[in-house]
């Protein structure tokens, strides 16, 4: 785990911003969750004997889900991410799934790899007077 949040840092700017100790802290927690239930799927790569690469995925019926990645800026030239997800989605496809989901975002290697949009949706449902009383 700590080869993926070093990689997640050093990949990016923003990534690095983003994982404040609290949000490493979530990390942590959910790869352990995962893994228990047998959900985690997490990918390495490793040139010259050193990781240059990780993925983290999610696979839960029929799907696998890419939630993360990070690589390492050195080895941008080799499109290490880029290759890692691509073993990734056909690790998936030789499994059998049905499904790979890159999840939220429009980053452009997810179009490189055959990616297409889809809407979401969020729909808040609250309780309160109107629900008592069955009035919609």
């Amino acid at each position: 785990m700590d080869d993926f949040l070093d990689l997640m840092r050093r990949s990016d700017q923003a990534k690095a911003e983003f994982l404040t100790a609290e949000r490493e802290a979530f990390f942590r927690r959910m790869v352990a969750g995962t893994a228990r239930e047998g959900v985690l799927q997490l990918f390495f790569m490793e040139m010259d004997d050193k990781t240059v690469a990780a993925s983290l995925c999610l696979d839960y019926d029929g799907v696998r889900m890419l939630y993360n990645s990070g690589h390492d800026p050195e080895y941008r030239y080799y499109s290490v991410g880029l290759l890692l997800h691509s073993l990734c989605l056909r690790d998936a496809l030789e499994k059998g799934y049905r499904y790979f989901d890159f999840l939220r975002g429009n980053e452009p290697y997810k179009y490189r790899l055959g990616g297409v949009d889809h809407h979401l949706y969020r729909i808040t449902l609250e309780r309160g007077q109107a629900a008592a009383t069955g009035v919609v």
